[in-house]
């Protein structure tokens, strides 16, 4: 999985931290292995190794935090 995260100035500071997770809760699980995100260039993040593992509707869910603050994005994608 990749990204850029903006902000209303354009793609974030190094500051930001960022992490991608994904998960089945119809099912009770997350991603078979776990994975670590980490920071590319200008916003720029990878998260390498995810797998969906089975077919179905999977919730990803990308954290963002810089200092005190924090947001969290979540979108559902079915997997076939």
């Amino acid at each position: 999985m990749s990204g850029t995260v903006f902000d209303s100035n354009g793609p974030v500071s190094d500051e930001v931290r960022v992490h991608f997770d994904a998960g089945m809760p119809q099912h009770g699980h997350g991603l078979a292995i776990d994975v670590d995100t980490e920071r590319s260039v200008k916003g720029e993040f990878l998260t390498p190794g995810v797998r969906f593992h089975m077919k179905g509707r999977w919730l990803l869910t990308v954290d963002i935090a810089e200092g005190p603050h924090f947001e969290r994005a979540r979108a559902w994608v079915s997997v076939k």
